[in-house]
């Protein structure tokens, strides 16, 4: 099942069609859901709710609240991935997940892959509808860049970012991928030896 999980084609890894219709579809899914229970929330949360409206709220001034789902990890990969099960994008149980609305590029315990996906395709597949408005709450992404990147690919992409037409938040790591690996596997003896 797992190698199935890593074989599959990934969302803003390439530029698919299907893939990317299926993905609108999914996250569209989940924003109503929020957006439905917020609007339609069960008894308990909907008594607590009515009785922050009278206690801060005014008939000149009435209390609301405002929903703006987002996704972020905020450094925290290590403690969340602990508690989660195995993710459909190869990721065992346990293993920290990916930065903020990512799929984790490559699992911790396999050789380091050296798959590269452009970082256009993979932003301008994020700039549609159930996530750019969807998740407005910062639905970043943070991809990885060579050191070798083109220069005038890096002038279109902070070009786009600027001008509004990807993300709202854009970090952008530039590594050099064995030496990414080296610190890995040194990371993770140093780990080893300190338990």
């Amino acid at each position: 099942m797992r190698q199935y999980a890593l074989e599959v084609p990934k969302f803003g890894a390439n530029d698919d069609e299907k893939l990317n219709a299926f993905a609108q579809q999914l996250v569209g899914r989940c924003v109503n859901i929020i957006h439905d229970n917020f609007k339609n929330p069960i008894p308990d949360i909907a008594q607590a709710y009515e009785q922050l409206k009278q206690r801060y709220g005014s008939t000149e001034r009435p209390f609301t609240f405002t929903v703006t789902p987002g996704v972020g990890t905020f450094g925290d990969n290590v403690g969340l991935g602990m508690g989660m099960g195995a993710s459909a994008d190869g990721r065992l149980s346990g293993q920290p997940t990916a930065d903020d609305f990512a799929a984790a590029p490559w699992p911790d315990d396999l050789p380091f892959n050296t798959q590269e996906s452009d970082p256009l395709v993979t932003l301008k597949a994020w700039d549609c509808e159930p996530i750019y408005h969807g998740i407005a709450n910062c639905s970043a992404i943070d991809p990885n860049i060579p050191e070798a990147f083109p220069l005038e690919k890096l002038v279109e992409l902070i070009r786009d970012f600027a001008h509004g037409r990807l993300e709202r938040v854009l970090r952008l790591d530039v590594r050099f991928p064995p030496g990414r690996y080296r610190a890995t596997a040194l990371l993770r003896r140093q780990t080893a030896i300190t338990d």
